[in-house]
Formats: C-alpha cells, structure tokens, sequence
C-alpha cells in the first residue's frame, strides 16, 4: 500500500481531546478516515488541490485523444519491449485513463488511526514523482519536492476537526 505519512500538528490537540472523551474512538476514526478518502478523491476530480496538477505531455494527450497507446512490458534482462496498441477509454482527465487508481483508493481505521491509501505499484510514481512523471499529489499536499511527508489541506483539518467536536458532544451526551 502506498504509505504516505500526513503531518497533523494543527488537529493533535483535537485528537488528544478526542481520545480522553471517548472510551472507543473507533467509530470517530472511521470517520475521520472517511474525510480523507472524499479528499484524496476531490483531488482527482479537480486534478489538483490546492495548486493544479501539471497539464499531460501533448504526447499523452494526443495518445488519449486517438484513443490507443503502446504498451510497454519490463524485460528479464532489463530492457523494455513494445507491443501493439491496447485501447484505452480516453478519458482526457489526469490520472483517470482507466479509472484503475481512482477505484483502488481504500480507507482503513482502528481505535486510534485513520489511512487512506491504495495497494497499486504505480500510484507512488504519480503521489511522488519520477524523472519522466511529474509529481501530482493526490494524497494531502507537500510544497517541498521529494518529500514523504505531506500536509492535511486546511479544508481537510477544518473537517477533521469539526467531526472530532462532534463526536466529542455526542459522547458527552
């Protein structure tokens, strides 16, 4: 599972709060958990949160245009061979050709954690980046390039931290 580490200073105090109200924060987590996946996935619908994520190469463009593209296979001995085109559905949204790493994103919690996340190899390669993909962050936000350590979206803590409130009133009674 791609594991990306979110930097929470700001929501700390509210999960402190939370923890010492609730015998069971278990379903608050879930919650929680629930919050980041609509997140990861606003971020696929508007390609980009808060900054835009960069446009695809003419070349990816054209080839989701025509609707085909050459797929490429790993060889044992290190080289990489061509074979014929597949189609594609050619959607024209980044990283939404196939709908693969949309569909993939999982959310997990337990009494006193929330993840979202996905299991598929080529999602690390779009979150970070490599020499040839740019870096288009889907889970939380970074500013620093190359980094492992990405920020909650304020809207994100915002949320977050409303949610603990009310689970914090609802145990209180």
């Amino acid at each position: 599972m791609l594991t990306v580490q979110l930097v929470h200073d700001s929501i700390t105090p509210a999960l402190a709060r939370l923890k010492a109200a609730m015998k069971n924060p278990a379903p608050a987590m879930r919650t929680i958990a629930n919050i980041l996946d609509r997140s990861v996935k606003a971020s696929f619908r508007a390609e980009g949160r808060p900054e835009k994520w960069r446009p695809l190469s003419p070349r990816t463009a054209n080839a989701i245009r025509q609707g085909y593209r050459t797929r490429t296979r790993q060889l044992k001995g290190g080289g990489t061979m061509m074979s014929s085109s597949v189609k594609r559905r050619g959607y024209a949204h980044i990283l939404r050709d196939t709908g693969r790493l949309i569909q993939s994103i999982q959310t997990r919690s337990g009494m006193f954690s929330a993840e979202v996340g996905t299991k598929l190899d080529y999602a690390a390669q779009h979150q970070y980046g490599t020499r040839r993909i740019p870096k288009r962050t889907f889970i939380g936000r970074s500013d620093r390039p190359q980094t492992a350590k990405f920020e909650l979206l304020p809207e994100d803590e915002q949320a977050i931290e409303k949610a603990i409130d009310a689970w914090i009133k609802k145990a209180a009674g």
